[in-house]
């Protein structure tokens, strides 16, 4: 009978690290490969694996396609939604590591249109709604003792008042 057991974040990544020293080891023990092949291989084996469609596209430039413009990149159209955000966070690693901002890289998809991109952004900042000004705390306490100030002075001139016979009030 299998049971599940609760490993947290913290273990599983000693058991993970464990097990790449072991493999490290054995391989220095056979002695198949020298350390600087084995490291190639080790960063290689974690590589994520990309779809061939994105490789034939990113080998035509070595930064992914560019326009004229280095702010513009296009995304190849046959990927998914996951390959294309990984496809746009390299891009901007590039970017950061050639010393150029990387948040104003424009992505567009291959085959669509560049005026249609701009239009959406424009309309989703017009969609943003202005923020409401809430009072400020401090603003409601004065107001909220400003307000019992006045309702004690009133009880004190009504009791002053009350005091006075009604004859000598008129």
């Amino acid at each position: 009978m299998a049971t599940n057991v609760y490993f947290s974040k913290k273990a599983k990544a000693k058991m993970k690290a464990r097990r790449n020293r072991l493999r490290k080891s054995e391989a220095e023990r056979i002695g198949h490969e020298d350390a600087d092949n084995q490291t190639d291989n080790t960063s290689s084996s974690h590589a994520r694996k990309r779809p061939a469609s994105e490789m034939t596209s990113s080998s035509d430039a070595p930064n992914g396609n560019k326009t004229a413009d280095s702010n513009i990149i296009t995304v190849p159209a046959g990927l998914n939604s996951k390959e294309a955000r990984k496809f746009r966070k390299d891009a901007r690693r590039r970017a950061r590591a050639n010393g150029q901002p990387d948040d104003q890289l424009k992505f567009i998809v291959e085959g669509q249109e560049q005026e249609k991109v701009e239009g959406k952004s424009e309309q989703g900042q017009q969609r943003k709604r202005p923020k409401k000004e809430a009072p400020k705390i401090s603003e409601l306490l004065a107001r909220a003792a400003e307000q019992k100030k006045l309702e004690e002075k009133r009880a004190k001139q009504n009791a002053i008042n009350d005091a006075i016979p009604s004859e000598e009030r008129s």
